[in-house]
């Protein structure tokens, strides 16, 4: 990496190009690839399987995403029995139950919309919505 940095330093100062531009930009992104998978590897075991999720431009974006398309989980605060299943099974470690004790929407900008704590839910407490369906709904 300090090579590809000496290599920009020198064309920035003094035009100094030891490879087309093309090359060089080539370069630097198969840097960034290297460095991300080595970092997603050493910070596995400390972050858990998916943390790399939580920071990859395709989790942020699907967050965001969701944000704006009004996803949420619904809960129904009388049938949830606290069994925990849906927590353990969010990849991206929502803490679903607790929103589903108070009966409230879970809107967390982690989630990307996967359902698996829906699908978990042995009382289907929990149900997958989004602002369009919500609509539908209320026009049925």
């Amino acid at each position: 990496m300090g090579g590809v940095l000496l290599l920009w330093v020198l064309y920035a100062l003094f035009g100094i190009a030891p490879a087309p531009l093309e090359t060089l930009v080539l370069i630097e992104s198969d840097v960034y690839i290297v460095l991300s998978m080595t970092l997603l590897v050493i910070l596995t075991p400390f972050f858990g399987s998916r943390a790399f999720c939580m920071y990859c431009p395709s989790g942020t974006v699907f967050g965001f995403m969701g944000r704006l398309v009004g996803q949420e989980i619904t809960t129904n605060l009388n049938e949830c029995i606290s069994c925990g299943r849906c927590n353990k099974v969010c990849k991206m470690s929502i803490d679903v139950m607790a929103a589903s004790q108070k009966g409230e929407a879970s809107r967390s900008l982690d989630c990307v919309g996967c359902g698996l704590c829906v699908d978990i839910c042995p009382q289907k407490t929990l149900a997958y919505t989004t602002t369009f369906t919500r609509w539908l709904e209320k026009r049925a």
